[in-house]
């Protein structure tokens, strides 16, 4: 395992990477296959995954192919479905962190408060919330903004006796069974968690403001033989990549 350099020791950074999910788990990779070692992951979880350690809702799962949704780099023979649950795409972060050694250069709990460019010096220096700082050569943006919440300001709200919560911080504390419940937004994660609560809760109003346009998504598990192929012929991995590379193409295009 790499010994990462300690910002005691050595004051500057050759470059500070914002977040620990894909984009970030992805340029640590690609900065050690630099021979770049001098770099700081910095991440406000307490864990890696980004989106998919922020929302566990039911029904959170990404509406790209599992077998697409994935790095390049890594495929992973293992997917259960077509389109894989959050918890599934959760392990798949912590497996390329492990796997290519990246553990030592993430820091968990490190929000970025600010970052400002010194023009004397030519170096970013980033202060974060646990009142620390650290100057860098490069700073590399790699959040995301799916798990920040949106809260509507409806008049009255406080007053509301009941429990309530956003989506990508489900309280699964709380249990809805035989429940009546509302859902406020009929985008990408009211699809995916309407169906599963009404499957529990005795009524479930939904309130939009603009409706979507909705396609069935065909979503199954894969078959023993199928994940047999992936994991045992490579080739046939990377040419149903492929495949979906190129009906991604064709379906953005237009």
């Amino acid at each position: 395992m790499q010994e990462v350099a300690s910002p005691e020791k050595n004051d500057v950074l050759d470059a500070l990477v914002i977040g620990a999910g894909f984009a970030g788990i992805c340029l640590g990779k690609r900065l050690l296959d630099a021979g770049i070692d001098r770099f700081r992951i910095v991440e406000k979880a307490p864990k890696v995954g980004g989106t998919w350690y922020w929302n566990s809702y039911p029904g959170a799962a990404c509406d790209v192919l599992s077998h697409f949704y994935c790095f390049s780099f890594e495929p992973n023979p293992g997917w259960s479905r077509k389109y894989s649950p959050w918890n599934e795409i959760q392990a798949y972060s912590e497996h390329c962190v492990d796997k290519y050694g990246l553990r030592p250069f993430i820091q968990h709990d490190k929000g970025v408060e600010l970052s400002r460019f010194d023009d004397e010096s030519r170096l970013w220096e980033v202060s974060f919330t646990d009142g620390t700082r650290v100057r860098a050569r490069h700073v590399i943006d790699g959040s995301g903004g799916l798990h920040i919440p949106l809260i509507a300001d409806i008049e009255g709200a406080e007053s509301f006796a009941g429990e309530s919560w956003h989506s990508s911080m489900w309280r699964h504390d709380v249990d809805l069974s035989g429940k009546k419940i509302a859902v406020i937004g009929s985008a990408a994660s009211a699809v995916q968690i309407v169906p599963e609560i009404a499957k529990i809760a005795s009524r479930v109003n939904l309130f939009q403001r603009t409706a979507n346009y909705i396609i069935p998504r065909h979503d199954r598990n894969y078959t023993a033989l199928e994940k047999g192929c992936f994991r045992y012929l490579p080739l046939y991995g990377k040419l149903y990549r492929l495949f979906l590379f190129l009906r991604y193409e064709w379906l953005a295009y237009p």
